[in-house]
């Protein structure tokens, strides 16, 4: 495993930016509608619920102070500096996540790709076909706030648009 240090260009700002958006939405919904339930049910003897209502909310505060409280994507845009990792791919899995009894909801799935840095990634299907165990993968992230910036695997982007992570 190998690991470059590079500058960021445009696209890579403008990634990051988006990125760290879609967080601070996803960190604002959960501690608006965990802390709601839990202020919603908190006369009521569902301790188990009101538990993980708090919960739900408290990973909403922490989502929130990760991504606007701690500077790191700012240092990011200011050092503009990305991280690039080359890697292998040493396990792939088809994840069906099964929806409940209800014959309307298709059953959701995940292909997801494992790395030998004991990381993970969720590509699209036919990503997931054309990948093989042992190809070569170049990750690139964010240097302090650890967001992945673009994937390339067998000299393409294979990088799933309905995924926002870190690495």
């Amino acid at each position: 495993m190998q690991e470059v240090e590079r500058k960021m260009k445009g696209n890579d700002l403008k990634k990051l930016q988006y990125n760290s958006t879609s967080s601070l939405k996803m960190s604002i919904i959960l501690m608006v509608v965990g802390f709601s339930l839990l202020y919603y049910l908190w006369d009521r003897d569902i301790i188990f619920v009101k538990v993980l209502c708090g919960i739900i909310g408290f990973l909403g505060v922490l989502g929130f102070w990760q991504d606007f409280f701690s500077q790191k994507k700012e240092k990011d845009q200011r050092e503009k500096i990305k991280i690039i990792v080359k890697t292998k791919i040493i396990d792939k899995e088809i994840i069906v996540i099964r929806s409940s009894g209800d014959s309307n909801v298709t059953d959701e799935t995940k292909y997801r790709l494992f790395f030998e840095n004991s990381k993970s990634y969720d590509v699209k299907d036919y990503i997931f076909n054309k990948m093989q165990i042992g190809s070569e993968i170049e990750i690139e992230y964010a240097k302090h706030s650890k967001w992945i910036i673009n994937i390339y695997g067998k000299s393409m982007n294979i990088e799933n648009d309905s995924v926002v992570q870190r690495y």
